[in-house]
């Protein structure tokens, strides 16, 4: 009120004044560009000006969006988003009092200190609407000391600085106009864990011991799990968190054993070198119930006990380690201390088969479950073509899946098996000869619900061989050969090892376009294209291997290393080289990945909590190191479907210059993005980086845009602004 009508370049700036605290006439404000709004206009200068208590008004950039907010030694305000335009208003900045944190900082011997420690804050009352945020506070490189402003009073702080491990402080009292001790903050390398532990009624759990095991029992040689027959401890405070740290990289989970309480042990969980790992959803303590399964028939069909696995379930899937145990002869389970919930119920018979998997959920009031098992004897024959038998193994279920059923495919073709239940299956094949690959998945199958059931299995006569040889032209033997189809919803189909002489062969595969790689060790082989079908003279096929080169980066976000940020990572290696290598940002936002020798640039992914998913493409240039910055704020892309939306199989997302097919981007970015549903025909992609987008669509689109070759495809296009909504469409080829 009050205020004259602004030029187009000003915002008008407004504060909620605290009850409490220091009157003074002016205060000083701060703006800083965040993301620019016309990718042509150079960055400008951070702009502060002092303003009076009542208000108003701030000159700012048009071109950028701003983040706004105080810079006066008596009040602390978050960071709010301006956008400027015509009559423009900031939202209020929320005036706290303010004051000052200090401490010092020890490092270990002959290091140096960092330049500044991140100090995270929120109030001790979760209920309250109290200020949180993270400060950075400049450390002197001389003396240790630093000292930051922070909005008074009592505070649960997180200090931390790359790459050491966070320090934290409970219940400071920050006061206002003066200033508080942090004390000593000793800084030390190594991976550690922190967490939330809470009874079931929600309260924090305090005072409760936590223990950090190896998640893997028996680690190979080599890898990055942690030793067996180690454990680290700690124990929670007033808030129910825990801290454990001396933690090295690999796989843990969280164990608390609480008089009263059902045991408890947490999903697993990875550290990475000199990161901390954080438990996202609270531990809860619960009291434990006694339950019982009944399984019908009570023995497996060699008359012996069936073996269950229960696995609790979380918002997430299976958390912790499973309970086991095997029925008694009456074909009943029994526990005694288990913690009420969902669970997943395995089911395996004596010989290892995986029988079944059945969801049940147990409670105080209902702690009895029914399991029948209705079994299908199936018998058949399969054959490669109409005539030749295909001796090998049958898995119902696949080899590796949920359910696993092995029946012998005898020399005549010929095979028996009895199934736990009618429905649907998955099934695959192995062959006799493991020269012959390892496992091939064939199309599902609809088991009735009979007793008896006969199944021919047919496997295309189909036929491709090859060899894998090194840089030299040499053979390599013992190498992997993969095959994945280019089309159809089986992507992998098989995989089989070379002899002595390099050479390899499969045979039974689906008709149909193939891609083909290979690796051994570091070495691996660009993906060759080839046709296979009955009939049809096999492809002669050479694969040619190459040593990975590794390559080191960065990722920032505003300036400063950004650790934990996903990173996908595929070659520019045309249509047959969408090979996915994944890498996590460490400590500083530092990461490693080892990409193809023949690779002459790459496309990525940057994915991070509260950050856009940004897309980028760089060369590979040798003696450098890629840096990427990942945007702070995105848009949202919606892709209508109400037309052409089979064309969206084939379709191609250019995003700010980034590749990226359609398979490639919804699984990518899984999550993140909500297919058509209910009133809504289309595909709506959240927080996406600003920037240039189009969508391709055609059959031909990725090899169009890759190499030039065939039909142009149609396109749209458009740009995406933070905040904003792009609207591109799948237009037609005739369009």
């Amino acid at each position: 009120a009050g205020l004259v009508a602004p030029p187009p370049a000003e915002v008008a700036v407004r504060f909620q004044l605290p009850a409490e605290g220091p009157v003074v006439p002016a205060v000083l404000v701060a703006a800083r560009p965040l993301v620019a709004l016309d990718a042509a206009v150079a960055r400008p200068e951070a702009v502060s000006a002092r303003l009076p208590r009542e208000g108003g008004w701030l000159a700012l950039d048009p071109a950028w969006i701003w983040g706004l907010r105080s810079a006066d030694p008596n009040y602390w305000s978050e960071e709010v988003q301006v956008r400027v335009g015509p009559e423009s208003t900031a939202p209020a900045l929320r005036l706290w009092p303010a004051g000052m944190l200090a401490g010092l900082v020890k490092v270990p011997a002959g290091a140096e200190w960092p330049g500044e420690l991140a100090v995270r804050f929120s109030g001790l009352d979760e209920k309250a609407m109290g200020p949180s945020g993270t400060e950075y506070c400049p450390i002197d490189s001389v003396t240790g000391r630093f000292t930051c402003r922070l909005p008074a009073g009592s505070h649960w702080l997180r200090l931390a600085a790359a790459p050491y491990q966070p320090v934290y402080r409970d219940d400071l009292a920050i006061p206002i106009g003066a200033s508080a001790s942090a004390g000593e903050i000793a800084l030390r390398r190594g991976s550690s864990a922190v967490g939330f532990l809470r009874y079931a009624a929600g309260r924090p759990a305090a005072g409760i011991a936590v223990s950090v095991s190896p998640a893997v029992a028996d680690p190979p040689r080599g890898s990055a799990s942690p030793p067996t027959g180690i454990s680290h401890s700690a124990k929670t405070d007033a808030r129910g968190f825990f801290q454990v740290t001396g933690l090295v990289p690999g796989s843990w989970r969280v164990q608390v054993e609480a008089e009263g309480f059902a045991a408890l042990t947490s999903a697993i969980f990875e550290t990475l070198p000199d990161l901390e790992s954080e438990l996202t959803a609270p531990l809860v303590l619960e009291k434990p119930i006694a339950i019982e399964i009944a399984l019908e028939p009570p023995l497996d069909d060699r008359g012996a006990a069936w073996r269950l696995r229960l696995f609790r379930l979380g918002p997430e899937g299976e958390t912790g380690e499973p309970i086991t145990g095997a029925v008694d002869e009456l074909g009943v389970f029994r526990h005694v201390a288990v913690a009420p919930g969902r669970y997943l119920v395995a089911v395996d018979g004596s010989a290892g088969e995986r029988v079944a998997r059945e969801e049940r959920t147990f409670t105080a009031e209902h702690p009895v479950a029914w399991i029948e098992l209705g079994f299908v004897s199936v018998t058949g024959v399969v054959t490669f073509g109409t005539k030749e038998a295909a001796p090998g193994t049958l898995w119902f279920g696949t080899r590796h899946g949920a359910r696993r059923i092995e029946a012998i495919v005898a020399e005549e073709g010929d095979y028996a098996v009895r199934l736990p239940a009618a429905g649907p299956w998955r099934i695959s094949w192995s062959p006799k000869s493991a020269s012959e690959g390892t496992e091939i998945e064939l199309e599902p199958v609809e088991i009735p619900e009979k007793r008896r059931f006969r199944l021919e299995l047919r496997l295309p006569d189909t036929r491709i061989a090859g060899e894998v040889v090194d840089e030299e032209g040499q053979p390599v033997a013992d190498a992997e050969v993969r095959v994945t189809a280019l089309a159809g919803s089986r992507p992998t189909l098989a995989a089989a090892p070379t002899d002595e002489k390099g050479r390899f062969r499969l045979r039974g595969l689906p008709a149909g376009p193939l891609s083909i790689s290979a690796r051994r060790g570091r070495a691996v082989a660009d993906k060759i294209n080839a046709q296979i079908g009955e009939g049809l003279e096999p492809p002669a096929v050479r694969l040619v291997l190459v040593e990975e080169v590794r390559w080191t980066g960065r990722v920032t976000a505003d300036g400063r290393g950004l650790p934990g940020v996903r990173i996908s990572l595929w070659p520019n290696l045309g249509p047959a080289g969408l090979a996915i290598t994944e890498a996590v940002s460490g400590a500083g936002g530092f990461f490693e990945v080892d990409l193809p020798g023949s690779a002459v640039g790459i496309q990525a992914l940057l994915l991070a909590p509260n950050r856009a998913a940004t897309f980028v493409s760089r060369p590979l240039v040798p003696g450098t190191e890629l840096a990427f910055e990942i945007a702070s704020l995105g848009g949202e892309l919606s892709i209508p479907t109400t037309t052409h939306a089979g064309a969206l199989t084939s379709a191609v997302l250019v995003a700010n210059g980034t590749l990226v097919p359609w398979p490639l981007l919804t699984g990518l970015l899984a999550g993140r993005f909500e297919g058509p549903g209910g009133v809504v025909s289309a595909f709506t992609f959240h927080a996406l980086a600003p920037g240039a987008y189009r969508l391709c669509v055609g059959a031909g689109a990725l090899r169009y845009l890759v190499n030039g070759e065939g039909q142009p495809p149609t396109c749209s296009d458009g740009l995406l602004v933070p905040g904003g909504l792009l609207v591109l469409e799948a237009l037609s080829p005739d369009s």
